[in-house]
């Protein structure tokens, strides 16, 4: 079973890491396409001097590949793995698309995709989107040339002074023609440097941007679990009461104070202890869930907290965890003995309902020595 629970939250942990990368992939859609539709509106107001056919084209081409983007997020849904790669693809075949008709007004879009993929967050996604940007490239710069407004149309008055052009053009000396080779040496080699540049950089500073956060996870952890039993610890319980207990419906606190720790101290050590704080966290980690966490208050003392409880699940866990006490075996055997007290209701009283929860645990100890005191 816990391998089933650990398998399923690594799938919709992945799930969830699709759906945001994707989702982020088809904004970039809508910013490129909105770019497209300011320069077509800019040119049917003649500010640019484009051919309104190619225009044209690239407006609406722009928008037919968002409406697909759409459609594969209805029909497959985003969290899915392959929706991914359609994602990838719908966003590289839009800007190629759109680079092959308008070139110099989009050139730098060719560099989004490499950037989307970072949310992706695998070697794979990076390997296929820099593939498909190479062939994006090398298809926009040869497309566009013959059908579309490129930059590569300008190919001669590249490569020298305006001055030295104006004079081969005045003396009829200036050569106008181009090749597939030169298409290829002048325009694509340079884009693709660029873009695996790009790539690099942005491997690096995902990596770096990991390794931060790694240890910032890293150090909000052990800021928040305690070090002896590896649960939450005060800090954490009084920050989880402000920020989210507070916000459920109800709540049910369950008091636990483990019994005769000091003497236990005094008697064989600290190590000895710490096998009764140890064990009772271990039987509190088992009754844990994504709405019932422990927490460490004091030496010997935990808190459970389960949010909105149905009727008869506090008592339930209460008879579940005494029932535990009593038969968990501890090593170098230390009896584990301890003194539970509970409370619940709605959770805006909850400060309430924890002192209510504390006053009963101490009544329950208190019996609890009074029928000891009465065995023979």
């Amino acid at each position: 079973m816990k391998n089933y629970l650990s398998l399923k939250a690594t799938e919709d942990e992945q799930g969830s890491q699709s759906y945001t990368a994707n989702t982020y992939s088809v904004r970039c859609m809508w910013v490129s396409a909105v770019v497209v539709s300011v320069c077509w509106l800019l040119n049917k107001l003649h500010i640019f001097i484009v051919d309104q056919s190619i225009m044209n084209l690239a407006f609406i081409g722009s928008m037919g590949f968002v409406v697909l983007a759409y459609t594969v997020k209805h029909t497959l849904g985003f969290e899915r793995r392959c929706s991914s790669y359609i994602i990838l693809f719908l966003l590289v075949a839009m800007l190629t698309f759109v680079n092959m008709e308008l070139s110099y007004h989009v050139t730098l879009f060719m560099l989004f995709p490499m950037v989307c993929c970072v949310l992706y967050n695998e070697r794979c996604f990076t390997i296929y989107t820099l593939a498909l940007s190479i062939l994006g490239i090398l298809g926009s710069v040869i497309a566009g040339f013959y059908i579309g407004l490129c930059d590569a149309n300008m190919l001669l008055l590249t490569w020298s002074t305006t001055e030295k052009h104006r004079t081969e053009i005045l003396s009829g000396t200036l050569n106008t023609n181009s090749d597939l080779g030169k298409l290829i040496l002048f325009f694509v080699v340079p884009r693709l440097l660029a873009l695996i540049g790009i790539t690099i950089l942005l491997r690096y500073i995902m990596r770096e941007i990991q390794e931060k956060t790694a240890k910032a996870v890293e150090n909000r952890h052990y800021a928040d679990m305690d070090g002896l039993t590896d649960i939450f610890n005060r800090h954490k319980f009084e920050n989880m009461i402000e920020t989210h207990y507070k916000k459920q419906n109800s709540i049910a606190v369950l008091y636990i104070d483990v019994n005769d720790l000091k003497k236990l101290n005094d008697r064989l050590g600290h190590e000895y202890g710490d096998i009764l704080i140890k064990g009772m966290a271990s039987i509190l980690k088992d009754f844990q869930t994504d709405h019932c966490h422990a927490y460490r208050v004091g030496g010997d003392e935990f808190v459970l907290v389960l949010e909105n409880p149905q009727a008869g699940d506090r008592v339930a866990l209460v008879s579940a965890i005494q029932t535990e006490i009593t038969n968990r075996k501890l090593e170098n055997g230390v009896v584990l003995s301890a003194a539970i007290g509970s409370a619940e209701g709605d959770s805006i009283r909850i400060d309430e309902i924890i002192k209510e929860a504390d006053e009963r645990m101490y009544a329950n100890k208190q019996k609890m020595k009074a029928e000891w005191k009465q065995v023979p």
